[in-house]
């Protein structure tokens, strides 16, 4: 690897086999991210590969799927679902006392005219059984809806991270 030239590939298919093999096994081994992968493999073996270079070679090699997601979609099920797996797992650090949602139709029908006002879906039963408090999000404001989506991208990345050795939702 150290004598193979610093400039940059244009391609992934100008990578050379032994740069591919090296980051597979890297990847496998130490479970980085692509970002820290191209930044080791500059430093340690002086080959350059760009962020996009290092997802592109583990996308081709079926490594890293475009997005990787515990549940198919959005229902009320699967929140009752995970709720369920986060209680489990969190259980003997701390119970929940509250949660934070946004309006979306997994936590909530209230804002479909069909539906009764007294008629709660899973997650709110579920939230009612368990004691716990629902605050939610005004639907307006995008400044406090950040408070949600923030924690989404944290939860997303570190998950991400998690999930690079093939584990399930059932592991973790």
């Amino acid at each position: 690897m150290y004598d193979l030239p610093r400039t940059l590939n244009s391609h992934v298919s100008d990578i050379s086999k032994e740069t591919i093999d090296l980051i597979v096994q890297l990847r496998f081994g130490l479970g980085y991210s692509e970002d820290a992968l191209a930044r080791v493999i500059c430093r340690d073996y002086g080959v350059i590969i760009s962020y996009h270079g290092v997802s592109s070679v583990l996308k081709r090699a079926g490594i890293l799927d475009k997005q990787k997601r515990l549940y198919p979609g959005f229902n009320p099920a699967y929140t009752v679902d995970f709720l369920e797996h986060a209680t489990r797992f969190f259980e003997p650090a701390f119970k929940f006392t509250g949660i934070q949602t946004d309006n979306g139709t997994e936590f909530s029908y209230d804002h479909f005219p069909q539906v009764k006002l007294e008629t709660k879906n899973a997650p709110e039963r579920w939230i009612k059984a368990h004691g716990v408090v629902r605050l939610r999000v005004p639907p307006s404001p995008p400044q406090l809806n950040g408070m949600v989506e923030r924690p989404h991208g944290v939860d997303k990345y570190r998950y991400k991270k998690l999930t690079t050795n093939n584990r399930d939702k059932n592991e973790l």
